[in-house]
């Protein structure tokens, strides 16, 4: 049986973003709408976000790593 509710993608680009990555992360997880994925995309963070990321592991979440910073666009 399929789920009724539209499935809902959301995407978080980051770069070094350990300072808010942590909350983004929990606000969104903490949503009542559960029929969701979230791609988070680092684009070769120099900081914790990574570590964040992973340690707040979901199996709606899924993670993106670029091994070289690809710029903004």
């Amino acid at each position: 049986m399929s789920n009724p509710s539209p499935l809902v993608c959301i995407c978080i680009p980051t770069y070094n973003a350990a300072a808010t990555i942590r909350e983004t992360l929990a606000s969104i997880l903490a949503q009542t709408y559960t029929n969701l994925v979230i791609h988070v995309s680092d684009n070769a963070s120099t900081d914790k976000t990574l570590e964040i990321v992973e340690s707040m592991a979901d199996p709606r979440m899924h993670i993106h790593c670029h091994e070289k910073n690809i710029g903004v666009e």
